[in-house]
């Protein structure tokens, strides 16, 4: 379900920038969880925020065309306000 989603979301942003997205993909959690995004090409650095089953997902990825481990992450708050941070690598 979470691949339609991400399929939909990305059609969607493709029709907004009229075909100028990048699809930026990212794991994180040691390569156990991956996430994928677009954006519009014009943004450098991105700031996305999502909820799932309970939890807070804030990912910053600081430079899109110029990736690094120190500066991009995924901050996971759940209900009790318990953080963890994983860096993210993408491509």
């Amino acid at each position: 379900m979470n691949l339609l989603k991400n399929i939909a979301f990305l059609l969607i942003l493709n029709i907004s920038y009229g075909g100028e997205v990048k699809v930026v993909k990212c794991e994180y959690d040691f390569g156990n969880k991956s996430m994928v995004m677009g954006i519009g090409k014009l943004k450098k650095t991105i700031n996305a925020n999502q909820k799932i089953n309970g939890l807070s997902y804030k990912y910053h990825i600081e430079n899109i065309n110029k990736f690094n481990e120190m500066d991009d992450y995924v901050e996971i708050v759940d209900k009790n306000e318990k953080k963890i941070t994983f860096f993210l690598k993408c491509k």
